[in-house]
C-alpha cells in the first residue's frame, strides 16, 4: 500500500511510505500511533512535482501520447488521474479506445505489474476541432476544478491536410486549450508540443518567438468565407515561405500562444523528428507485399488475357510521374498538396492573372465569379477577405530568408519500404544531419519541461520558456549514416515477406531521380497491375506507387538541407536534473550510441510494424539469400552472381588481398588502391584502427570487388570505394587529431 504522509523532520514534503498497518491521530497528524514500516523512499524533484496531480492531455492516442501516458505511470505512480480528451468514433465508443490504448505492446510491463494504474486513466470526450474542445459543461469544470498540469499534444500531422482543417485543429485547438487553462484554478504549468520546423523558412532557429504574417482571426475568415476550391487556388500565396499547411498552421498556434497566453505559465516545446513508426507508407507498402503472393500463380493459365491487361493497364493515369516530378523544371523545391496542383488547376491558373495586391475591387470580385465562392457571405466579409489577403503579401514582401523546403516525417517508412524491397531509389543528400530524437527521449524531455515552466515563475509571456529539442547540437548523424545502418541492420533481421532484396540508389538529381522512379518504381508496378488483370484482379499497384512517389516528394527536399538549432533551454533542463531524475528521464545525446538503437529500430520495425515472428528469423534470411541471388542475376548477370561474395584467385594474393584490378575500370587508374595504401600505411599511431579499417574493407571486397573484378560492367563498387577513401581520410585526421 502506498500512502503519502507528513513526516516529523520533513516540514510539508511528501515521501512514499510502504507499511503494513498505520493509524493515524486526526488531533496531532505528527504523531503515527503504530506503524511498521518496511521501507521509505525519498522521491525525486519531478516524481514529487507529479505526485498527487491530476493531469489533462490532449493527443493521448498518439503515438506520443500513449509513450507519455506510459511513462508517467511508470516513473510517477503516485500521479492522482490521468484526464485524456479522447474523440468518440462510430465503431467504438471512448471505453473501448482506452482498452485499444492499453493493448499495445507498450504497456504490457505495466498491466502484468501494476494492473491498478490503469484505473488512473479517465477518458473525457472531446473533439480539438470543436469549438471550446467539444467538453461538456461537467467534464469542463472537473477540470477546472482538479487538473493541475496540462500537454497540448494533439495536432493534425497530415501535410497535405486542407488549410481550413489544419487552422482549426491545430491553431484554433491551441486557442480552446489556452481558454481553458485560464479558468483552471491551480494551473502549475503546460506544455504545448509544437515543432522544430514551424519557423522553417528560417535557417537558424533559436529558442524564442518568431512573427507570424497573419493574425489567427484573420486567418479564421478566410477560410470560414470562401469554399475549399479557391482556397486551395490561393494557397501558394498564403503560404509563401512555408511549404505546406502544417508547419504554417503550427506557426500560426505558436502565434497564438505569445498573443493570448497572458501570465500563464506556458511552455513552448518543439521536437525535431520524432521516430514514429509511421503508418501511411507502411501501410501501402504492406498491401502490396500482399498483393505480390498473387502472382506466382496460374499466370500462364490467362496469358490469352496478357496484351488486353497491357491496353487496360497502360491506360491508368501514369501521368501522375510527370506531375510528382515536375519540380525537374521549376526552380523551387516547395511542394504543395496534391489538391491544389490537380483538383483546382484551372482555377489557379486563373487566380494566377489576378494580382493579390491590387487595390482594384475586380479582385475579391474575380474570386466570386469564378468559384461562386462568396455567395454565402456578407458584403463585409468580402472586403475583409481582400484587405487580409493583400496584407499578407505585403508583410512578406522584403523577406529575403529562404524557403523551406517540404516535411519532415517519414524516415521509418523510407526505411521499411526499402526493407520490404519495393522503394529501390530516394533522392537525398547523405552529408546533411538526419535531425532525429527518439520518442522516448522526447517524452521524457517534456514531461522535465513542464517541472521546468512550474518552478520558473518569471519566464511568462515573451520571456517564456521554449524548447528546441534536437539531436544535431550533441550527437548529429547524416543522413547517410542513418541509411546505410538502418539497411544493414535490415539485412541482419530481413522480412520473410519481401518482395525484393535490400537495395537502394541515393543521388541529388532531379533528372536522375526521376528517371529511376520510372525504371525502379513504376515499371515494375505497371508490370505488376498487368499481372494482376491477368488474375482478375483490379490493378492498384501503380496507384500506391503514385501514393508514395508523393510521399516522397514531401520528405526528399527534407533530406536536402540542413537548419542551425540553437538549444540553449534544453541544455540548462538538463543540467537542473537531479541524478536520479537523469537515470530515469534521460534525453540528453551526449554519448548516445546511434548504432544500437538503429539495430533495436529496425528489429521493432520487423515484430511491431509487419507482425513477424521472431521464429521466422533464419527463414527471412534464407529468402533474402535467394533474393540477392536472383537481384544480382537481373543487374549483373549470371557469371557474377555466381560468383559475388567470395574473393577470385587472382584477387587472393596474400600480400596485398585488398589491391583492386583497375585493368577492369576503364578510365580508373590505381590511384584508388594508392590513394588507400598510403593512408593505410601512415596510420602509425594506432594499429588497431588500421586493422579496423582493413577488416572492414576486405569485408565489403568480399561483397563487391570480387564481383568487379569478373564483370566490368558494375560501377557501383567505385562509388563503394571513393566511400571507403574518404572515411579512411576522416579516420585518419580524427588520429592525428588525437
Amino acid at each position: 500500500m502506498i500512502l503519502e504522509n507528513q513526516v516529523p523532520g520533513y516540514g510539508n514534503k511528501e515521501i512514499n511510505v510502504y507499511e503494513n498497518d498505520i493509524n493515524i491521530n486526526e488531533n496531532n497528524n505528527n504523531i503515527l500511533n503504530r506503524i511498521n514500516t518496511e521501507q521509505v523512499i525519498t522521491r525525486t524533484p519531478i516524481q514529487d512535482f507529479y505526485a498527487g496531480r491530476n493531469i489533462f492531455i490532449t493527443g493521448a492516442s498518439g503515438f506520443l501520447g500513449k509513450t507519455m501516458i506510459e511513462k508517467l505511470l511508470r516513473i510517477c505512480p503516485e500521479v492522482s488521474t490521468i484526464y485524456i480528451l479522447m474523440r468518440p468514433k462510430k465503431k467504438s465508443n471512448i471505453i473501448d479506445r482506452i482498452e485499444d490504448i492499453f493493448n499495445e505492446p507498450i504497456f504490457e510491463d505495466l498491466k502484468n505489474n501494476s494492473p491498478k494504474l490503469r484505473h488512473k486513466i479517465v477518458a473525457i470526450p472531446g473533439d480539438c476541432s470543436f469549438p471550446d474542445l467539444g467538453l461538456t459543461l461537467e467534464d469542463r469544470k472537473k477540470i477546472i476544478e482538479e487538473v493541475s498540469v496540462v500537454f497540448h499534444n494533439a495536432a493534425t500531422v497530415k501535410f497535405e491536410e486542407k488549410l481550413k482543417v489544419a487552422t482549426t485543429i491545430n491553431a484554433g485547438g491551441t486557442l480552446s486549450v489556452i481558454n481553458l487553462c485560464k479558468e483552471i484554478k491551480n494551473l502549475k504549468a503546460m506544455i504545448h508540443v509544437s515543432t522544430a520546423y514551424a519557423n522553417c523558412h528560417l535557417d537558424t532557429i533559436d529558442e524564442q518567438f518568431y512573427p507570424h504574417p497573419l493574425k489567427y482571426e484573420d486567418l479564421r475568415i478566410i477560410v470560414d468565407s470562401l469554399p475549399d476550391e479557391t482556397i486551395n487556388a490561393v494557397l501558394p500565396r498564403l503560404l509563401e515561405k512555408w511549404p505546406n499547411t502544417y508547419t504554417y498552421t503550427k506557426a500560426l498556434a505558436e502565434s497564438v500562444i505569445r498573443e493570448k497566453s497572458q501570465d500563464l505559465p506556458i511552455g513552448i516545446f518543439r521536437p525535431s523528428i520524432t521516430m514514429y513508426l509511421v503508418s501511411g507508407i507502411i501501410t501501402v507498402v504492406y498491401q502490396i507485399v500482399l498483393t505480390f503472393g498473387l502472382f506466382a500463380l496460374n499466370i500462364l493459365a490467362k496469358a490469352i488475357l496478357f496484351f488486353c491487361a497491357i491496353i487496360y493497364t497502360v491506360c491508368q493515369p501514369i501521368g501522375f510521374v510527370i506531375r510528382s516530378e515536375s519540380s525537374i523544371f521549376n526552380p523551387t523545391e516547395t511542394m504543395y498538396p496534391e489538391y491544389a496542383i490537380e483538383e483546382n488547376l484551372l482555377m489557379e491558373e486563373a487566380m494566377s492573372a489576378v494580382s493579390l495586391t491590387s487595390t482594384d475591387s475586380s479582385v475579391t470580385e474575380e474570386i466570386r465569379t469564378s468559384q461562386n465562392s462568396l455567395t454565402d457571405s456578407s458584403e463585409v466579409k468580402r472586403e475583409s477577405v481582400k484587405k487580409i489577403l493583400k496584407e499578407r503579401v505585403v508583410s512578406c514582401a522584403d523577406d529575403s530568408l529562404p524557403g523551406w523546403i517540404d516535411n519532415y516525417y517519414g524516415p521509418t517508412g523510407v526505411i521499411a519500404a526499402a526493407a520490404v524491397g519495393f522503394l529501390r531509389s530516394i533522392r537525398i543528400n547523405r552529408d546533411i544531419y538526419a535531425n532525429m530524437v527518439p520518442v522516448d527521449y522526447t517524452v521524457n524531455a517534456i514531461l522535465a519541461s513542464a517541472w521546468d515552466v512550474a518552478t520558473h515563475p518569471d519566464r511568462r509571456r515573451e520571456n517564456m520558456l521554449i524548447y528546441n529539442y534536437t539531436s544535431t547540437v550533441e550527437n548529429p548523424i547524416t543522413w547517410g549514416f542513418y541509411i546505410d545502418n538502418c539497411l544493414a541492420f535490415a539485412r541482419d533481421y530481413p522480412l520473410k515477406q519481401s518482395i525484393w532484396y535490400l537495395t537502394m540508389t541515393t543521388n541529388q538529381s532531379k533528372v536522375i531521380n526521376f528517371l529511376a522512379n520510372i525504371i525502379l518504381h513504376l515499371l515494375p508496378a505497371l508490370l505488376a497491375d498487368i499481372l494482376m488483370v491477368c488474375r482478375g484482379h483490379k490493378p492498384h499497384v501503380v496507384k500506391s506507387v503514385t501514393k508514395i512517389n508523393r510521399f516522397l516528394n514531401v520528405i526528399q527536399p527534407f533530406m536536402l538541407k540542413n537548419w542551425s538549432f540553437k538549444n540553449d533551454n534544453v541544455q540548462r533542463l538538463w543540467s537542473r536534473l537531479d541524478s536520479k531524475d537523469k537515470l530515469s528521464l534521460r534525453f540528453t545525446f551526449d554519448d548516445f550510441d546511434w548504432k544500437n538503437y538503429l539495430r533495436n529500430h529496425m528489429k521493432g520495425v520487423r515484430l511491431f510494424l509487419f507482425k513477424e515472428d521472431p521464429n521466422s528469423l533464419e527463414s527471412a534470411r534464407k529468402r533474402l539469400r535467394s533474393l540477392r541471388w536472383i537481384h544480382e542475376t537481373a543487374t549483373h548477370g549470371l557469371w557474377p552472381a555466381a560468383i559475388n561474395g567470395r574473393v577470385p584467385k587472382n584477387c587472393n594474393d596474400p600480400k596485398r588481398k585488398s589491391k583492386l584490378n583497375s585493368n577492369h575500370f576503364k578510365g580508373r587508374p590505381d590511384d584508388l588502391y594508392n590513394a588507400l595504401t598510403s593512408l593505410w600505411f601512415n596510420i602509425v599511431n594506432d594499429l588497431d584502427a588500421k586493422r579496423g579499417i582493413e577488416n572492414f574493407w576486405m569485408k565489403k571486397w568480399d561483397h563487391h570487388g570480387a564481383c568487379a573484378s569478373q564483370a566490368q560492367s558494375i560501377r557501383d563498387d567505385v562509388g563503394y570505394f571513393s566511400r571507403a577513401i574518404k572515411m579512411m581520410k576522416d579516420i585518419y585526421l580524427a588520429i592525428k587529431v588525437q
